[in-house]
């Protein structure tokens, strides 16, 4: 969604093979699972950023070519605007129903895709 919507990826990330908690754009502190080795890279898009890590886990950002860019937060959740796109990078789909994150998840659906926020 990320590339579609404009934006890239970081080829390569580490250390997002846990969970972890997230801060939001509303002030929560969500606890969230993580599996992933690519991140979102949403500079350059109509985009808001809706929740990301609570710090910076991974060292190494790579991008094509190999550069490690030093970034100063890596995105979990952001709504693309022109292509009305959730992007969750963070898997509910591994979480409880009653799990906070994967709560979180479905509060999101709802308000940025079934209400059109």
């Amino acid at each position: 969604l990320c590339a579609l919507s404009g934006g890239s990826l970081y080829q390569h990330v580490n250390k997002h093979g846990n969970g972890h908690e997230v801060d939001t754009n509303t002030g929560q502190t969500v606890y969230v699972s993580s599996v992933h080795h690519q991140m979102m890279n949403p500079l350059g898009t109509k985009h808001e950023l809706i929740a990301w890590s609570k710090e910076i886990l991974s060292n190494v950002h790579l991008v094509e070519g190999e550069q490690n860019l030093d970034v100063t937060v890596e995105p979990e959740v952001v709504y693309f605007q022109d292509t009305k796109a959730l992007a969750i990078q963070y898997h509910p789909e591994f979480m409880s129903e009653q799990d906070e994150g994967y709560k979180y998840a479905q509060d999101l659906v709802n308000k940025y895709i079934l209400q059109g926020a």
